[in-house]
């Protein structure tokens, strides 16, 4: 399952592995959801979304950018998938966890509102 793929992209693909068949019945009996790109789309023509970088300059976090990458972050809306162990397991002091953990409540919530 490893097949080199970054651990966030095995979350997801577990996770969807997992959800295939509810996915499949929930697809049938819902209307169409926004795709993660679209979502992205919506959220950047709002001006609120930037690149990786420059969010965690933001939140004066940005030295831990090359830990994110190797997680497999690669547009700001993948933070919200970052688990606090994996803050722990690069490091991060806890100041700085929680500092990340509100700053991705606030995507979250936009992300939510655009739907």
């Amino acid at each position: 399952l490893e097949m080199g793929l970054p651990l966030l992209q095995r979350r997801r693909f577990k996770r969807a592995a997992g959800l295939a068949e509810e996915a499949y019945l929930l697809s049938k009996a819902m209307p169409e959801a926004l795709t993660e790109e679209q979502e992205a789309a919506a959220l950047e023509d709002c001006g609120r979304v930037q690149r990786p970088v420059e969010w965690l300059t933001e939140i004066r976090d940005h030295k831990f950018m090359a830990a994110f990458e190797a997680l497999g972050v690669e547009r700001v809306l993948d933070f919200v998938e970052v688990w606090e162990q994996d803050l722990l397991d690069m490091g991060m002091p806890l100041l700085h966890r929680r500092r990340f953990m509100r700053s991705t409540a606030i995507i979250r919530e936009a992300v939510l509102a655009e739907l």
